[in-house]
């Protein structure tokens, strides 16, 4: 098994801060002929939310890359946790009761929802 490492400063700055940055690292690792590519986060210093949150959703969950993160601060973990948690969660739908002419929404989002599909053609 072919194995690569990635230390991720050599390519960007210590402070990962764009979710370009995780496209771009997605891209450095489609780009290897390796079948296991492990991540070095040695010398990074901050990621922000946005950052961990793409790289979770490019490289983490891509099911094509065997990753390992070495070097992942106890913050950057407790990042990708927060992340982790979430995604995917199913959105919470709550039934429309009429009673007599009234709606009831949770939400201004939901009220806005189904305004926007009335038609007043």
């Amino acid at each position: 098994m072919r194995e690569k490492i990635i230390d991720i400063t050599q390519f960007f700055s210590n402070d990962l801060k764009s979710r370009s940055v995780a496209r771009e690292l997605r891209d450095m690792i489609i780009n290897e002929k390796s079948t296991r590519v492990k991540i070095n986060f040695d010398s990074v210093t901050f990621v922000t939310r946005s950052f961990m949150d793409e790289f979770y959703n490019v490289i983490v969950t891509n099911k094509n890359f065997d990753i390992e993160l070495i070097n992942f601060s106890p913050e950057m973990e407790a990042m990708l946790d927060a992340v982790k948690s979430t995604q995917h969660k199913s959105k919470k739908t709550t039934e429309k009761k009429i009673s007599g002419t009234d709606l009831k929404f949770s939400t201004i989002s939901e009220a806005n929802k189904y305004l926007e599909a009335l038609s007043f053609l």
